[in-house]
C-alpha cells in the first residue's frame, strides 16, 4: 500500500500485558467517521513502509483501543512496535463534502425524492462512524436517509434543496 493513499489516525503508545496486546491512541477527528473498532486491519509505518497487520481483538472507543494483532504473539515482538504511526486507506475516512453536510448547513433544506417528490425537510443531521444521517419527517414519522454518494443526488445550496433517489420501497417501511 502507498503512503500516499492511506491516512494516518494515531499509534501504538504502549503494550498492555505479556502477550502481545497494546493500547493504541487515535488522534484524528471523530468528525472523519472512521471507527477502529469496526476495522479488520490496518497499517503500521515501520522503516519508512506501510505494513499491514489484520486485528485479531479490539475492544475501548475513541480515542482509545486495546487490540491485538494475528501475528503478534509475544512482548518482545509487540514492544518493536511500540511508537508506529497507525494508517488506513483513506477511503476509509469521510470525504470532505460528506463533512461539511454534517453542519448545520442543511438544516431546513428541502429533501425531494426523484420519483415522490418532496418528503419533508431536513429536521437533524446525526454523525455516527462511518456514516451521516439525515433525520426527516416523512407523514408524521421520522425516517433517517443515509448520506452517501448512489442515495444523494445532488445538494442545491443555494435553493436549499437536497435531491435523493432512495430505493423502491424505502419510505414504506
Amino acid at each position: 500500500m502507498n503512503k500516499e493513499d492511506c491516512s494516518r489516525i494515531g499509534s501504538i503508545v504502549r503494550t498492555n500485558g505479556f502477550s502481545g496486546i497494546f493500547t493504541a491512541l487515535l488522534d484524528c477527528s471523530p468528525a472523519s467517521g472512521f471507527d477502529l473498532s469496526k476495522a479488520s486491519s490496518v497499517f503500521l509505518e515501520i522503516n519508512g513502509q506501510l505494513v499491514p497487520y489484520f486485528i485479531k481483538t479490539i475492544s475501548g472507543e475513541f480515542p482509545q483501543y486495546t487490540l491485538q494483532f494475528d501475528d503478534v504473539l509475544s512482548y518482545d515482538e509487540a514492544k518493536k512496535l511500540i511508537k508506529s504511526p497507525i494508517f488506513i486507506e483513506s477511503t476509509l475516512i469521510l470525504r470532505k463534502e460528506q463533512i461539511t453536510l454534517a453542519g448545520e448547513e442543511v438544516m431546513g433544506f428541502a429533501v425531494n425524492d426523484l420519483r415522490v417528490g418532496f418528503i419533508g425537510e431536513v429536521l437533524d443531521v446525526l454523525v455516527y462512524p462511518m456514516q451521516i444521517l439525515l433525520k426527516v419527517n416523512y407523514h408524521t414519522k421520522e425516517i433517517l436517509i443515509p448520506a452517501i454518494k448512489p442515495i444523494i443526488q445532488k445538494i442545491d445550496r443555494r435553493k436549499k434543496e437536497i435531491s435523493v433517489d432512495l430505493p423502491e420501497g424505502f419510505l414504506e417501511i
